[in-house]
C-alpha cells in the first residue's frame, strides 16, 4: 500500500501521461503537422546558389625567399571572407547586376569561411534559380576584382617605401661622388661608394622581386567553381516543415501533458482506490465496449453479466458478514457508472428468483427513474410523505418467464431533499422497503455533489462505491473524509473502467433529468423501449415490450 500511495503522490511518469492523454496529443500533432504543411505550401518559393573561392596558399608561395605576401591562413581566410562580404564588393556585384541595390544585396548572400580548407563560400538566396546563381557568381567576381585590386595596391604602397629609400641612397651616393671628385684617393670615400650602389642595387632587386610575387600572386585566388542554378527550391518545403511542425507539438504537448497529469493524479490500477480508501475491491466491471455495446451485454452467461455476478456475491458475502440486506450504491462524481452498477447488480440478483428491490434515492435527478421511464410513477418521495403504499410505488419488469425486477423510482422531485431524507417518515418509508425484500439496492446520488448520499449512508447496512478508471486521487480522499463521520461501513469498490464523460466532475448538476450523465450509455440499451403506461417488462433478450404485469 505504501508503494502505490507513494506513486499516487508523485504522479505518472512521462510515458503514462502521454498514453493517457495520447487523443488530444494525437489531434494536436496532426492538425499542428496539417497547418504547417498549409502555411509552408502559401509561402513564395526561395532558391539558394553557392560559389566557391579557393585561396592560394600564402605560406611559402613567394618567388624569392623573402617575399612579403606570406601570410598566416588563420588570420587570411577570415580576413578574405569579410572582404568578399564587405559594402565595396557588394556594391560592385550590384551595379554588374543592375536590378538590385547593394544593401539588399547583402542581406540576400552570406559568406562563409573554411580555414582548414583555405576557402570561401559565397551563398545567394532570390525568387528563381537563375537569379540565385548570378547573384553568387557576381559576387564572387566583385570579391576577385577587388583582392586584385587590393594586391596592386600593396604593391604600390611597398613601392613608395622602397622609393623613398631608393632616393636617399642615391643622394648620399651623389655626396660621396662628390667627395671622390675632390679627393680621388680618399679610400672612405670609396668604400662608401660601393656600399651605397650595393644597398641601391639591393633595393631595384627589391622591387623587382615585389612585382615578380605581386603578378604570380594577383587576386590570391587559386581555384573558382562557379554556382549553378538550383532544380529544387530550398524553401517552402512542406513535407519538411509538416514534419518539423509536427515534432514541436508533439514535444510541446508531451510537457503539457506531463504536466497536467501531474496536476490532476487519475486512478490507473483496480488496486490504487484501495490504497486511498482502505477498503477491498469488489470486483472489476470491463469497458461496455467490450462486452457488447447492446442488449446481449446482460444475457446470462454474458462477460457483462458475469462480472456483475461476480460482483453480486462479493457484496452478498459482505452484507453477511455484518448480518445486513441493504446497500447504498454511490461514488466520489457524476460518471462514474453508479446507476448502471445499481441496476445492473440488480437484475443479476432478481434473475436468482430472489426477493430484490432497486431504489432511485437520487430525487433530484431521477436518474434511473428517467432510465426506466417511471417519471409519472409515484415513487420514494410520494412513499414518504404518506400518499401511497408502498405496493402503489413498485414498478416490476419482467426478466423471465420465472424472475421480475422491483424497482421503486424516486417520485416527484421535493423542494428540500435532503430535508426529506432526514424526517421520519422517510426512515420509515426506507424501512418499509427493507422488510419487503431479502436485498434491497440503492441508487444514490454522487458523495462530492450534495449530502443526500451522506444521509442515506445512515439508513442502510453497507456502503459500496463505485470508482472509474479516471477518477482522481483527490476525490478519493474527499470522499474518504466524508465518509469517516458515517457509522455504516464501507464493504469494498467496483472499479468500472466504463468511457464516461467526466466534465462536470464534483459539480453535479442537480434539477432535472436533462442533467443526468451518470453510468455508460451503452449499458442500459436494455431498458429502453416504449414508454410503459402499465407495469413494463423486460424480457431476457433484452428487448422491453408491454405485457400484463405479473401478480402482486
Amino acid at each position: 500500500m505504501a508503494g502505490t500511495n507513494e506513486k499516487l503522490e508523485q504522479g505518472p511518469g512521462l510515458l503514462a501521461s502521454l498514453w493517457r492523454f495520447r487523443y488530444p496529443l494525437l489531434a494536436a500533432v496532426v492538425i499542428t503537422g496539417v497547418i504547417g504543411y498549409i502555411v509552408s505550401s502559401l509561402q513564395p518559393p526561395s532558391y539558394t546558389a553557392s560559389a566557391l573561392i579557393v585561396l592560394r596558399e600564402e605560406r611559402g608561395t613567394g618567388l624569392f625567399s623573402d617575399a612579403t605576401f606570406a601570410a598566416d591562413p588563420d588570420q587570411n581566410v577570415p580576413q578574405q571572407a569579410n572582404i568578399a562580404g564587405s559594402n565595396d564588393v557588394m556594391m560592385r556585384a550590384a551595379e554588374k547586376l543592375g536590378d538590385i541595390g547593394a544593401g539588399e544585396l547583402g542581406d540576400a548572400v552570406t559568406v562563409e569561411s573554411d580555414i582548414s580548407l583555405n576557402q570561401l563560400t559565397i551563398t545567394a538566396d532570390a525568387d528563381t534559380p537563375e537569379r540565385a546563381a548570378a547573384r553568387a557568381n557576381a559576387v564572387s567576381d566583385a570579391y576577385v576584382s577587388a583582392a586584385r585590386q587590393q594586391a596592386l595596391r600593396d604593391v604600390e604602397s611597398a613601392s613608395a617605401v622602397i622609393d623613398e629609400q631608393v632616393g636617399t641612397l642615391r643622394e648620399t651616393l651623389e655626396e660621396q661622388n662628390r667627395t671622390l671628385r675632390r679627393s680621388p684617393n680618399d679610400v672612405v670615400a670609396q668604400d662608401r661608394v660601393r656600399t651605397v650602389q650595393d644597398q641601391l642595387l639591393a633595393l631595384q632587386t627589391k622591387v623587382a622581386e615585389i612585382t615578380a610575387d605581386a603578378t604570380a600572386f594577383g587576386s590570391g585566388v587559386r581555384l573558382r567553381e562557379e554556382a549553378s542554378a538550383p532544380e529544387v527550391p530550398t524553401s517552402p518545403r512542406p513535407l519538411r516543415d509538416a514534419a518539423l511542425s509536427a515534432v514541436l507539438a508533439f514535444v510541446v504537448g508531451a510537457v503539457v501533458a506531463y504536466w497536467r497529469a501531474g496536476l490532476r493524479r487519475v486512478i490507473e490500477t483496480r488496486s490504487d482506490p484501495g490504497s486511498v480508501l482502505d477498503v477491498p475491491l469488489l470486483g472489476e466491471i470491463p469497458k461496455f465496449s467490450r462486452v457488447g455495446s447492446g442488449p446481449s451485454g446482460l444475457l446470462p452467461g454474458s462477460e457483462a453479466s458475469e462480472a456483475y455476478e461476480f460482483v453480486l456475491s462479493s457484496i452478498e458475502f459482505s452484507l453477511a458478514d455484518i448480518d445486513g440486506s441493504s446497500v447504498l450504491i454511490t461514488s466520489a462524481a457524476p460518471g462514474d457508472g453508479k446507476t448502471a452498477t445499481a441496476l445492473h447488480l440488480a437484475v443479476a440478483s432478481a434473475r436468482e428468483t430472489r426477493k430484490v428491490i432497486l431504489v432511485d434515492t437520487d430525487v433530484r435527478v431521477h436518474g434511473l427513474t428517467t432510465l426506466l421511464r417511471a417519471e409519472e410513477h409515484p415513487g420514494l418521495v410520494e412513499l414518504a410523505e404518506g400518499s401511497v403504499e408502498l405496493d402503489e410505488c413498485i414498478r416490476r419488469y419482467r426478466l423471465s418467464d420465472t424472475a421480475q425486477l422491483a424497482v421503486v423510482p424516486s417520485g416527484e422531485a421535493p423542494e428540500d431533499s435532503t430535508g426529506l431524507m432526514r424526517a421520519p417518515e422517510f426512515k420509515r418509508a426506507i424501512r418499509s422497503i427493507r422488510d419487503a425484500a431479502e436485498l434491497v439496492i440503492l441508487d444514490s446520488p454522487p458523495l462530492l455533489a450534495v449530502a443526500d448520499a451522506t444521509v442515506l449512508a445512515t439508513q442502510v447496512d453497507a456502503i459500496v462505491l463505485v470508482v472509474d478508471s479516471q477518477t482522481e486521487r483527490d476525490q478519493l480522499l474527499k470522499v474518504r473524509e466524508r465518509l469517516a463521520f458515517v457509522q455504516t461501513p464501507v464493504v469494498g469498490y467496483i472499479y468500472t473502467r466504463a468511457n464516461i464523460d467526466r466534465a462536470t466532475k464534483d459539480g453535479y448538476a442537480y434539477g432535472g433529468a436533462g442533467n443526468y450523465t451518470s453510468g455508460g450509455r451503452s449499458g442500459f440499451s436494455a431498458f429502453r423501449g416504449t414508454p410503459p403506461k402499465s407495469d413494463q417488462e423486460v424480457p431476457a433478450n433484452g428487448q422491453a415490450g408491454r405485457r400484463p404485469a405479473p401478480p402482486r
